[in-house]
């Protein structure tokens, strides 16, 4: 029986439809194959231009599964994020810990989050998310800030503060300042994550117990706290590397 003009049309678009659906389908299906890179908000992430963040976001695109983390559900905001590629939107209390293999970018520059991170706090969400990488190997970047200082501040105060980006750094983490930075430090980053994480971390509470002037031995990749460099400092404790 011949088939009426508007009956084949009817037909095309059905087989069109599904073939659009089964490709859709088969990029998420190759988007799910990849490891999650998570990019945490801080709370006040909405007075930045976007244009600030975009281009981290696009830096991933093709090695990752972007995953944006914000502080609580805004629906006018998991859109417009939506707009800006695949993606999976969450809120802190989604989360509970980080996939094997993952990686995660803070894409606003945030110096409450340095501190933190130095002083190894893990009270709230972003600390203890951080404290879950470390301790898993896993890679961490930050954004740095474009001016950090405005001139006018005391010495100690500056030099108190590069302290704290340095003790950051010497976490692993990696602080960069734009999309193009992500991009090259991306690049070698799953060899870099094949390696075995060494060393550990040697807090107050390690050593609390020793008396002035003690020697305490350390192995090679450990890391010392900034408060244990501080008690370090104040009871004149030797650090000994076996």
């Amino acid at each position: 029986m011949a088939m009426d003009e508007q009956r084949v049309r009817t037909i095309l678009n059905e087989i069109l439809h599904c073939i659009g659906g089964e490709g859709q389908l088969t990029s998420q299906m190759d988007s799910s194959s990849l490891p999650k890179a998570y990019f945490i908000f801080p709370d006040n992430w909405q007075n930045y231009e976007s244009s600030q963040y975009a281009p981290v976001l696009k830096a991933v695109e093709g090695k990752y599964q972007k995953v944006i983390v914000l502080p609580e559900h805004d629906a006018k905001s998991e859109e417009c994020f939506s707009r800006m590629g695949a993606c999976t939107v969450a809120v802190y209390s989604d989360l509970h810990a980080p996939d094997e293999g993952s990686i995660t970018v803070f894409p606003l520059p945030c110096r409450n989050l340095v501190v933190k991170t130095a002083l190894c706090l893990s009270g709230d969400f972003v600390g203890c998310w951080i404290r879950q990488c470390i301790e898993k190997g896993l890679h961490v970047y930050m954004k740095k800030e474009e001016e950090m200082f405005t001139g006018q501040e005391p010495a100690a105060y500056r030099r108190k503060i590069l302290s704290y980006y340095k003790d950051v750094r010497s976490y692993g983490i990696c602080f960069v300042e734009d999309g193009n930075s992500y991009g090259n430090n991306l690049k070698d980053v799953k060899a870099q994550q094949a390696k075995p994480a060494k060393g550990r971390f040697i807090t107050t509470r390690d050593l609390r117990d020793l008396p002035k002037n003690a020697e305490y031995k350390i192995h090679p990749g450990d890391v010392l706290t900034a408060l244990a460099k501080e008690h370090v400092k104040k009871f004149g404790i030797r650090i000994v590397e076996e």
